[in-house]
Parts: structure tokens; C-alpha cells; sequence
């Protein structure tokens, strides 16, 4: 009963954060965003907004998820594959260990032999 529901709204607010992502993607406004920001913006509510659309794929074609037709997914299955295909590949990049490895690259950590490499190099020019 409630999947229409359900299908309408993921469906709304995944537009919807697709219309944001497409708004701040544009110069001018780009241009007014800090790094930190664009990146929440690009990455966090990216993720989000792929997330609320395939929902509202499988909503829709949730009756005819088991029961592919002369063995043949149906459509809306076809459109699920890449999403969930990135999803899966996005999941190691999140768990802690490497996400915070990861964090700590994008914050200018680098490792103690790479700075003297660097040194001896500036020494030498």
C-alpha cells in the first residue's frame, strides 16, 4: 500500500538533490563555495541523490523484481546495475581504516620518507 508512496517521494528528493548538485556545479556559484563545501556538496549529497533514485527504481519495480519475463530482467532492473555496481566499489573507500587514510591525504599528510626525499631534492637544485 505504501509503495506508490514511497516511490513518489524517493523519487522527489532524489531530483531534487540532482536539480542542487547541478546548481552549485555552475561557475558562478562554484566560485562562492569553499572547498569544503563544494566537496559536501559534490560527494556527500551525489551519493545521497544516486541512492534516493535507485529506491525509487526498486520501488517501482519491486512486483517484478523475481520474476524476470523468458528470463530476461525486466528495464528497471538493467538501470540498477551500474549504480549498484559503484555503490559496491565505493564501500571499501568508507570503512575506517582507509577511509580515514584517505581523510588524511586530502588534509596534506604525507609520509616522513617522502619529505626528506623532497628536502634532498631542493637541496640539489
Amino acid at each position: 500500500k505504501g509503495r506508490g508512496a514511497c516511490f513518489l517521494m524517493s523519487g522527489v528528493f532524489g531530483f531534487s538533490l540532482v536539480v542542487l548538485l547541478g546548481i552549485t556545479s555552475l561557475p558562478s556559484v562554484t566560485a562562492t563555495l569553499s572547498w569544503k563545501e563544494f566537496a559536501f556538496v559534490q560527494s556527500g549529497l551525489g551519493w545521497t541523490a544516486m541512492i534516493f533514485l535507485c529506491a525509487h527504481d526498486m520501488f517501482y519495480g519491486w512486483p517484478y523484481m523475481n520474476s524476470p519475463s523468458c528470463g530476461i530482467p525486466s528495464g528497471f532492473q538493467y538501470a540498477l546495475y551500474i549504480p549498484f555496481l559503484t555503490i559496491l566499489l565505493k564501500l571499501p573507500l568508507v570503512v575506517p581504516p582507509l577511509s580515514t587514510h584517505l581523510a588524511r591525504i586530502r588534509a596534506g599528510y604525507a609520509r616522513a620518507g617522502r619529505q626528506k626525499d623532497s628536502a634532498k631534492q631542493e637541496e640539489t637544485v
